[in-house]
């Protein structure tokens, strides 16, 4: 419920809120914490001027503080870090878009 106030006031900004459940994910970053792990990972790509990812903000983070004991939860933004897309297992033509990799390899 706090969070959903927070994203409610700042017009769905990421900004504004700030991930418990979801890990920032870069390029400098993604090979360790991804590629390299043997988590099962659900990553969601988003751009936060598209409205879509704006409306979606609120059930991802609902979503992943919910299953955070089954999975790590990451995040890319694709105008900070489109490098980051790059090394995806898909090519991303929409935001948000949800994937799960597992010990580095798409499910």
């Amino acid at each position: 419920p706090e969070k959903r106030k927070v994203y409610d006031l700042s017009g769905g900004s990421y900004e504004s809120l700030r991930s418990a459940a979801s890990v920032r994910l870069t390029a400098q970053n993604y090979h360790h914490m991804v590629t390299q792990s043997r988590d099962v990972w659900v990553i969601q790509t988003f751009s936060e001027v598209q409205d879509a990812s704006r409306r979606a903000a609120a059930h991802w983070e609902q979503f992943a503080a919910d299953m955070k004991k089954v999975a790590r939860f990451g995040r890319i933004d694709a105008n900070l870090d489109s490098d980051a897309l790059g090394l995806l297992p898909i090519s991303v033509r929409l935001h948000p878009t949800i994937l799960m990799v597992a010990r580095g390899h798409p499910v």
